[in-house]
């Protein structure tokens, strides 16, 4: 009889670990951890090393002359960058796998949280109210963090101050003759 009880017990035990809400039900542990373990794949402190770019066509004219228009380019980025006191020495970006960063690029210290897609490529910084989505690309011990053209121009108009800028009007040009255009920096 007590053997009869042990196996009752035991199949309603069985019966309560699969049930529906226990198998779908994801706890707030369950996600923090997920999203630990993603960014640990980017957590450090990351020094800018320089401009990137990355443009996308379907022109065949515009694939034979991307190689040197993103050449180019990268050159003027750079300038710009210098313009505007982008300092290789002084720009940081630190990502923590608490989902905080700091980053230091132009004048004082920027603090928020960030959440990270990795299958996405996907990297969205908040901090006052701000949100900023970049892709950001991992290539061994470097990250690329790239923002759509546009906006990009926005945020360089914004921090420099130089909105008739020749670097910003070939960064445009370069936004109009390529499907898909992403600037930014890299860091090591």
């Amino acid at each position: 009889m007590s053997l009869l009880v042990v196996t009752m017990a035991s199949a309603q035990d069985n019966s309560t670990l699969l049930h529906p809400d226990s198998v779908f039900t994801i706890t707030d542990d369950e996600v923090q951890q997920v999203r630990t373990e993603a960014n640990r794949l980017i957590a450090g402190e990351w020094k800018y090393d320089g401009a990137c770019i990355e443009a996308k066509s379907s022109s065949v004219m515009a694939k034979v002359a991307k190689p040197i228009a993103k050449s180019k380019i990268k050159k003027k980025l750079e300038k710009a960058f210098k313009k505007i006191k982008l300092k290789k020495k002084e720009t940081r970006l630190t990502l923590r796998e608490d989902g905080t960063f700091v980053m230091k690029i132009i004048g004082p210290e920027i603090k928020g949280k960030y959440d990270y897609i990795p299958e996405k490529e996907q990297l969205t910084l908040r901090w006052l109210g701000i949100r900023l989505n970049a892709r950001l690309k991992r290539d061994g011990k470097k990250i690329h963090l790239l923002f759509d053209v546009d906006k990009f121009l926005t945020l360089m108009k914004f921090a420099s101050g130089f909105s008739s800028s020749k670097t910003l009007q070939q960064i445009s040009f370069l936004s109009e003759n390529f499907d898909d255009v992403q600037v930014g920096m890299t860091f090591k």
